[in-house]
């Protein structure tokens, strides 16, 4: 399970303030399973760019879904460990 990030206040230029998480989270695709992650979150653990990422998943080698009603993509933890790491 991961932890629970910080959270940190931010203050706007019109004095309203936001929470955001302090750190950005963070996952293992050793040890975590059954959630989703960004293309960007992955690229990231992958240490390869987005667009390698995007390419993988255009040609069908790793599988990604549409979440929400935004339809941003995303690719589920079990998926990415599944397919390993990809070939820049």
């Amino acid at each position: 399970m991961i932890p629970k990030p910080q959270m940190k206040t931010l203050k706007m230029n019109n004095g309203a303030s936001i929470v955001r998480p302090a750190v950005p989270r963070a996952f293992d695709l050793a040890t975590d399973s059954d959630h989703y992650v960004t293309v960007t979150d992955l690229a990231r653990y992958w240490k390869v760019s987005v667009d390698t990422v995007y390419r993988d998943i255009k040609k069908g080698a790793l599988r990604a879904y549409r979440v929400g009603s935004s339809g941003k993509i995303r690719v589920r933890v079990e998926d990415a460990r599944h397919y390993g790491r990809p070939a820049d």
